[in-house]
């Protein structure tokens, strides 16, 4: 070959190279997208049932009252219904008097009136004795502690859970991404290696410690977590229903 000719082939070859790789782009399917299950608090029963699969969860507070409990729940399916409680107090007599099935039982140990004080002040003894309470009734227990029990007995309080929530609207809200990341991951591994068998909410708000947030940015405090989570409980109240379901939509594609 001459010199021609050899540049001629090498300028054939890298045509040839050039259109296989585009080819190959082009033929590739895009990287499927981690299915997070979903959970939150239930307040519009007709838009949340559109998108509820197997595992995700949807809860009322027992305070509210058995006939407003029965009320919403019974507008969803029952393997997605959970009753909220901030104690174990009266949780057995409420649960012997309920006329609809569920399959959850939530408790949101915090340290405010709604958590007896001996409950605050023996958090892992709680939620053992929670745990046995929901496990009586066939039911599986759902913890979701505050940030004050997350950082200093959640490993513990783990190894009673079979669903973790944690809360994480203080990081969400004060945080920059990297350090909210880096926190979250060690608070998460740590649960982790408590339980290997938990399964890990991450508890975000439509409006963290009273600040604004969009959908979007929601999703970005979701997206830099995905790949060591379960599930996705939004924290929201009515006002902001709007921006709830945006994320719920962006969440189920």
């Amino acid at each position: 070959m001459n010199k021609i000719e050899i540049i001629f082939f090498l300028f054939l070859v890298i045509i040839f190279v050039s259109v296989h790789s585009l080819f190959l782009l082009f033929m590739m399917e895009p990287p499927e997208r981690k299915m997070l299950l979903f959970g939150a608090p239930l307040h519009d029963p007709e838009f949340v049932s559109r998108y509820l699969r197997e595992g995700d969860i949807v809860g009322v507070a027992m305070g509210r009252g058995k006939q407003y409990v029965e009320n919403m729940l019974s507008q969803v399916p029952p393997e997605n219904r959970m009753i909220i409680a901030a104690s174990f107090q009266d949780l057995d007599s409420f649960l012997q008097n309920l006329s609809i099935d569920i399959s959850y039982i939530g408790y949101d140990l915090e340290r405010w009136p709604y958590t007896s004080r001996w409950e605050q002040e023996n958090p892992v003894d709680a939620v053992r004795i929670m745990g046995e309470i929901a496990h009586s009734h066939g039911l599986r227990l759902v913890v979701a502690p505050s940030r004050y029990f997350n950082e200093r007995f959640g490993e513990e309080i783990a190894k009673y859970a079979d669903i973790y929530i944690l809360q994480a609207k203080y990081y969400q809200a004060f945080l920059s991404l990297d350090e909210y990341n880096q926190t979250l991951r060690n608070l998460i591994g740590n649960l982790r290696a408590a339980n290997p068998n938990l399964i890990i909410f991450l508890d975000l708000s439509t409006s963290p410690k009273g600040r604004k947030t969009t959908a979007e940015e929601m999703w970005k405090h979701v997206e830099v977590l995905e790949d060591v989570i379960d599930g996705m409980w939004v924290t929201y109240s009515p006002l902001c229903g709007e921006e709830f379901r945006r994320f719920l939509q962006i969440l189920r594609g």
